[in-house]
């Protein structure tokens, strides 16, 4: 009980963020009388479908999208990969540059995604994009980048950044650009983030503890 007690102490919102992730799809679960496998009516309305964002406005799509999962398996390993990555995360660099990091994250790997679907294919793709991967790639690729800048050897975030991306590329059924947009979008936010600090880098106490984990989901 006291390391559970601790663990939520310690990472309040990466327990926020896996518990809305259970809770949407425990729902939807209940809606579409699957907990197996979401209702393809619901990822319709929720996922990101980019043929309804851009031709019916239904831009709440690319946030929802963050909180959907396809199927049960899609869930728990984007789960214990957001509850190992966001815990290092929020000890490290604290709740409110976690939400910054995530959201960004997923939003710009959202927007990668659909901008690719809309210039390149021209909307034919007809597929449904779903899950909290981009945005955990993205946390990832925050703390790699800032890690790597603080030990001055950035080479190794760039290094780190390619094979995160090479890991979750070779992975079934993926939206590799949302991946891509999730890692670069997460890559600019630890790099802003160092070079806002940089005027104090001779500051004391400044480290960022940081766990290699690669997520590899849908």
């Amino acid at each position: 009980m006291k390391t559970q007690s601790s663990f939520i102490e310690s990472a309040p919102l990466t327990v926020l963020l896996v518990a809305i992730n259970i809770i949407v799809y425990l729902i939807l679960g209940i809606i579409g009388g699957n907990f197996i496998s979401i209702n393809w009516r619901l990822l319709v309305l929720l996922g990101q479908f980019n043929i309804l964002i851009i031709k019916y406005g239904w831009w709440w799509q690319l946030v929802t999208s963050l909180f959907v999962h396809l199927n049960l398996i899609h869930l728990l390993l984007n789960m214990f990969w957001l509850a190992i990555i966001g815990a290092s995360f929020e000890k490290s660099l604290g709740s409110k540059f976690l939400l910054v990091s995530y959201f960004i994250s997923g939003l710009a790997g959202n927007l990668l995604s659909l901008a690719a679907d809309l210039l390149v294919f021209n909307l034919k793709l007809y597929t449904i994009s779903a899950g909290a991967s981009g945005a955990i790639l993205g946390i990832a690729a925050t703390l790699a980048v800032i890690s790597s800048f603080t030990l001055g050897s950035p080479g190794k975030a760039i290094a780190y950044l390619v094979f995160l991306f090479l890991m979750n590329s070779f992975a079934g059924n993926v939206d590799i650009l949302g991946h891509l947009g999730g890692i670069l979008g997460g890559a600019l936010v630890g790099y802003i983030y160092v070079k806002e600090k940089s005027p104090r880098k001779e500051e004391k106490g400044f480290t960022v503890e940081i766990t290699y984990n690669v997520p590899v989901e849908y």
